[in-house]
């Protein structure tokens, strides 16, 4: 049985809109700073927001009791983590984790990661995935876990598309693409798992490496 949030959807989606622009404007704000720097107070905010998504909802839950795990359920879900490691691979990240490894900014890029993480997590896994799921209960709609996941996932990738500022427009639909199905990636986790932390980690390793060996941080 899912669980019923504290909030309603509509106050919900509120508040999820709310700390988004905050957060976009937060980077206006450090914009320029040293590393360390707006790593801290990204890592600050997103333990704030975390901290909110959780008053929110109630619970990091999506059900009651875990997901009884079938065994095509299994089956996906393995066929989902080894194309993620694949991926992982493929993009050259135990190489790039090599290079954070020696990386100066090591610390600041860590705060990063783990602040984006837990950020980018709370909101969308946690505040939209629970608003489309409330909206779709609400309606009586069917697919629900489906919907709200794909949804949010789309939701997820174009946020992205804000990266054309500054950015190259081909690597920018790319990024948003990638994001879309890692978004769709994790929402299964989401499920699976019946919490919050484990996308969290997922995420903010998936973030750890790029980061910085793709210049978006001194290495």
């Amino acid at each position: 049985m899912i669980i019923e949030n504290r909030w309603p959807w509509g106050k919900q989606l509120s508040l999820g809109i709310i700390l988004m622009i905050f957060y976009i404007i937060l980077g206006f704000f450090v914009y320029g700073s040293q590393l360390l720097t707006t790593a801290i107070f990204i890592c600050g905010y997103s333990v704030i927001t975390a901290g909110l998504v959780y008053w929110s909802l109630g619970s990091w839950k999506v059900f009651q009791k875990r997901v009884r795990i079938t065994a095509p359920l299994k089956l996906w879900t393995w066929v989902l983590v080894v194309a993620f490691v694949i991926f992982a691979f493929a993009a050259q990240w135990p190489a790039m984790f090599a290079v954070t490894l020696h990386s100066k900014a090591i610390l600041a890029t860590t705060l990063i990661a783990l602040g984006t993480g837990i950020f980018e997590e709370s909101l969308f896994r946690g505040t939209f995935f629970s608003v489309f799921m409330a909206n779709m209960q609400y309606r009586s709609r069917s697919y629900q876990l489906t919907r709200s996941a794909i949804y949010s996932s789309i939701i997820f990738g174009l946020i992205h598309i804000t990266n054309v500022i500054g950015g190259n427009l081909q690597a920018v639909l790319q990024q948003v693409v990638y994001a879309m199905a890692f978004g769709l990636f994790l929402c299964v986790i989401r499920v699976m798992t019946n919490t919050l932390l484990w996308v969290i980690i997922i995420h903010a390793v998936a973030d750890w490496a790029p980061a910085t060996a793709t210049g978006s941080g001194p290495t």
